[in-house]
């Protein structure tokens, strides 16, 4: 083989190994009392208060929104930091209650209105804002119990069931710093081939853990497998860029911030045979400090047999981590990026359809911290357009993975979009240390620091 293609096969693993990214099985996540108190990327417009409403009480009002949108994650079992499941708890943080759903902090859901509608939509209209603010600005009244007409809470959000947990082998804490990227090998037990149907990643030390890809091998590759942990000394391998490092993977899920996993679509899985590992790809973020270890485990849903396999329909462009064409200058505060193409003819040359009409389930976008809006979409073989997802204002801490209510179809000839828009200005930089940086250029790469635009759509075959 010559330098030429073994550089152009290496590029295209890299390129799958970054992409599985995208594969998000994710729901949306719950706050933390920062997120409160947080006005970051918030630039949303409360609604008009000046006629408050005086006759609105707990019961009869504000108990159905908060039951709909608010304890999956605010209630015993969920993943917010405290309970918002009766009168009293409300009572005692009303006025951060009010303040967070008057700004649209909470609850936080990153999708704009009239584009899709999909699974789990938590977020709230203008009339439900402002019952809530209302209520509170006229006294937070109880109520009688006997006007309670809400529908019971949705449950917290996570796989419905839990056949198989996997546990990385030991915990790890020799992390190099600011970024470290290490794989961890894990055994398959299964002794017949299985079908995943959902997946739920529990990260084991969240101040260091900037989010977690899970992918397949298959028994044909574990023995590559094994030669990269044996030149590791320690635990696993080093994996910057991709957990694939040359071997063939089959994407299965990830983690990042704010996220919580729910099942696959319905009748849909990934195959897994026998005798198969699972690597978990940690990126780990270490900016001070000596932090505590991390084990990193992961839960499946499992079924013999399923309707479709689920596939994976990435939204990248190449040449932008190729060439480092994915400029950000210094200073800037709106830089948009963009990207299409027709996924029958695909990327690299492969065809990621194969020319068949195919059902689009789902669809995430992923960016760093100088994100600012985001968006996908079809364009049609006939000009017209379709909308998946706009991200009107694009929050690293709350991602996710969106399931349209239909599925969306995309035929042959359609081309599939992805566009970023990037805030580089002096009032976007993080803060380390203590101190906010000052803006510098900044382009696509693998680090917390720099900046990514990309995304993911899971398809079944028509």
């Amino acid at each position: 083989m010559n330098t030429t293609t073994t550089k152009s096969l290496g590029w295209k693993w890299m390129v799958l190994g970054a992409l599985a990214g995208c594969l998000v099985f994710l729901g949306t996540g719950c706050g933390s009392p920062s997120d409160i108190n947080n006005n970051s990327n918030s630039n949303a417009n409360p609604p008009d208060n000046r006629n408050v409403s005086t006759d609105l009480n707990y019961y009869k009002d504000v108990k159905p929104i908060l039951n709909r949108s608010c304890l999956s994650c605010h209630s015993s079992g969920g993943i917010g930091p405290f309970e918002l499941t009766s009168y009293e708890q409300v009572k005692s943080i009303k006025s951060l209650v009010a303040d967070a759903v008057k700004t649209k902090r909470m609850p936080p859901w990153q999708p704009g209105d009239g584009c899709q509608e999909y699974v789990g939509d938590s977020s709230l209209s203008e009339k439900e804002i402002k019952t809530i603010v209302d209520w509170v600005e006229s006294g937070a009244k109880e109520g009688d119990p006997s006007e309670d007409q809400s529908q019971p809470p949705v449950k917290p959000q996570g796989i419905s069931r839990v056949d198989l947990t996997l546990k990385m082998n030991e915990a790890f804490g020799k992390f190099k710093t600011p970024d470290d990227y290490r794989c961890f090998v894990v055994d398959w037990p299964k002794t017949e081939k299985m079908f995943i149907t959902g997946t739920q990643i529990v990260p084991g030390n969240l101040k260091v853990v900037h989010h977690v890809i899970a992918v397949v091998v298959g028994p044909s590759e574990v023995d590559k497998l094994a030669k990269l942990e044996a030149q590791d000394p320690e635990p696993g391998y080093e994996c910057y860029g991709s957990p694939a490092q040359g071997i063939r993977v089959t994407n299965l899920s990830s983690w990042v911030p704010g996220a919580s996993q729910i099942d696959f679509p319905t009748g849909a899985g990934i195959p897994v045979e026998p005798g198969s590992k699972i690597v978990l790809q940690m990126h780990y973020n270490v900016l001070s400090g000596s932090p505590e270890p991390d084990q990193t485990s992961i839960s499946f849903k499992i079924d013999s047999k399923v309707d479709k396999v689920l596939k994976l329909l990435p939204l990248i462009n190449p040449q932008w981590p190729l060439t480092q064409s994915m400029k950000i200058p210094a200073g800037v505060s709106e830089q948009k990026h963009s990207f299409s193409y027709d996924p029958a003819v695909g990327l690299l040359g492969q065809s990621v359809t194969k020319s068949k009409p195919v059902l689009i389930q789902t669809a995430n976008l992923h960016m760093h911290t100088r994100g600012k809006s985001g968006k996908i979409w079809i364009k049609r073989k006939d000009g017209s357009q379709t909308c998946l997802l706009n991200i009107p204002r694009w929050d690293f801490n709350w991602q996710g993975q969106y399931r349209f209510k239909t599925p969306v179809l995309l035929e042959p000839g359609d081309q599939v979009a992805i566009e970023c828009t990037f805030d580089n200005s002096a009032e976007n930089q993080p803060i380390i240390g203590g101190k906010k940086q000052k803006p510098v250029d900044l382009n696509w790469g693998e680090g917390t620091n720099d900046e990514m635009c990309l995304g993911g759509l899971t398809f079944v075959e028509q």
